[in-house]
């Protein structure tokens, strides 16, 4: 499932205390989607190692009532569990992680909603993240009983998606979000390896970014957030826009006679120099960036002129842009 449509689907069976199980590859973003969907429906919201924890984290721990009865006496997650007030997400993250009695444990909380004997709150709810077996995250199984209490969701990061959201949440460099327009199977490429080496990966992606940010270049630094092939091919990439710039100024000057790059063949160029001009677009520019963009038309067309308004929303605001919705 894209993420847009389980961000949607998971939003409802949490509303409808139907508890979902996410299933994905390591680095996509399963966390970061919940801790985005309790934000947007403005819960309080826990995330939750169980691989961390023992049985009795949930149970509590055993006291004597008087000479004829003991009880569990609930702290730290459990506590906070059944003196919940107002809404409450619980993010059971790694569950696959976590040892087959924990995962046991896990069963009563999740379907019927106890623990240690004391009912659990209406306003608590539950979702579970998790890699799958073959993923190489230090987990074998789910139980079978475990599992057959959730809603299994499969999540597939859709690029589009993850390139708006980067533009949006301003986490992700330029450079980065073009070079995924360019070639989108780079952004996740997950393979389970016995060396001690990275593969891409939202997570990785976002990594580099922050290095990028800090005026890291060094190609085996890339190296070591997203594999050794995937950092040659987005050096050269940087190559690329270092290449291009003195075609900037013939687009500015102009933008009926600068050059143009085929979509089809120097597709690594066209979205090289579409950074280019998001770097260098102001109010006084646009217009003949606009002109240029045009000229090339296509995917290219929309998708540079859309980033430059989102780089740069003031360009809202100008001639240009109106002419450009209403066409």
């Amino acid at each position: 499932m894209k993420t847009q449509e389980l961000i949607n689907s998971v939003t409802k069976l949490i509303q409808m205390n139907v508890v979902p199980l996410i299933v994905g590859s390591p680095g996509i973003g399963k966390t970061q989607i919940i801790e985005g969907i309790a934000k947007e429906l403005e819960w309080q919201y826990e995330i939750v190692i169980p691989s961390m924890m023992n049985p009795t984290d949930l149970s509590g721990l055993p006291f004597r009532v008087n000479d004829k009865q003991a009880d569990f006496l609930p702290y730290g997650l459990s506590y906070r569990i059944l003196n919940a007030t107002d809404n409450l997400l619980i993010v059971i993250d790694d569950l696959i992680q976590s040892t087959p009695l924990m995962q046991a444990a896990l069963m009563q909380l999740i379907e019927a909603r106890i623990v240690g004997g004391k009912r659990i709150p209406d306003c608590v709810r539950f979702v579970s993240l998790t890699n799958s077996a073959s993923h190489g995250a230090g987990g074998t199984k789910i139980l079978e009983p475990l599992k057959g209490r959730t809603c299994i969701i499969q999540l597939d990061v859709d690029p589009k998606q993850w390139i708006k959201w980067g533009i949006e949440s301003g986490r992700i460099e330029k450079e980065i979000l073009f070079y995924i327009q360019t070639y989108p199977e780079s952004l996740v490429d997950f393979a389970v390896c016995k060396d001690i080496a990275n593969t891409p990966s939202p997570r990785n992606w976002e990594r580099l970014s922050k290095l990028l940010s800090n005026g890291l270049t060094n190609t085996e630094l890339f190296e070591g957030c997203i594999g050794g092939k995937e950092a040659t091919r987005f050096a050269s990439f940087l190559l690329t826009i270092t290449n291009l710039k003195g075609v900037i100024p013939q687009i500015l000057k102009d933008p009926y006679n600068a050059p143009l790059f085929n979509q089809n063949d120097e597709l690594d160029k066209v979205y090289a120099l579409g950074l280019a001009l998001a770097h260098n677009a102001n109010k006084e520019n646009i217009s003949n960036i606009y002109t240029y963009l045009n000229r090339m038309g296509g995917e290219a067309l929309e998708f540079i002129l859309a980033t430059i308004i989102q780089f740069h929303p003031e360009l809202k605001e100008t001639e240009t842009y109106a002419n450009y919705i209403c066409v």
